[in-house]
């Protein structure tokens, strides 16, 4: 007894310890409009400055009050699809923080069933992305002020491939000219 006592204990330092080195924070929680957390490992006060308590059987606040109004709808719709087809859950959207602070997460998730196929609740993991998202805000906004100043410009231009001296783009000023 002793021995399992002591593989169990060791086992428990493990996951705590696997769980506590994620970027993000691991969650389970109840298949409900309010996303009723049961479980969250630390990372979520780091991420969201709420409390895990505060989140817990909605304590003080539920984790839909901090996903953005718009994103709900969305994300209920998907949950729903992927439980009906046993898929894995992955959608990104924007939460508020305690300190309302915008964040994009990415949350990827599982619904947990019992040996009769009744789903118990919902596991999964979200990750803070927002550095993500603002990189790629930045690459769209760099590339649709270089095609606007490619392709709008009056003299002819191209773009050619140093390797075989293909064209790869011309813009209008050159279709224009070269017919």
């Amino acid at each position: 007894r002793k021995q399992a006592e002591l593989k169990i204990k060791e086992h428990e330092r493990q996951l705590t310890s696997m769980v506590g080195n994620l970027p993000g924070f691991v969650y389970r929680c109840k298949y409900d409009k309010e996303w009723t957390m049961l479980y969250l490992s630390k990372r979520c006060e780091d991420i969201t400055g709420y409390k895990i308590e505060d989140f817990i059987n909605n304590n003080k606040i539920s984790y839909n009050d901090i996903i953005r109004e718009e994103f709900r709808p969305g994300i209920y719709r998907r949950w729903s699809e992927v439980l009906r087809r046993r898929k894995i859950f992955n959608y990104e959207y924007q939460i508020i923080t305690a300190s309302g602070e915008i964040k994009w997460v990415l949350e990827q998730g599982v619904g947990v069933y019992d040996n009769n196929g009744t789903l118990l609740f919902l596991e999964g993991y979200i990750e803070d992305i927002s550095e993500r998202k603002i990189a790629e805000g930045q690459i769209i906004e760099s590339e649709t002020k270089f095609r606007r100043l490619f392709h709008d410009h009056a003299a002819v231009k191209f773009i050619i491939d140093p390797d075989d001296g293909s064209i790869v783009d011309a813009n209008e000023a050159a279709a224009e000219f070269y017919g």
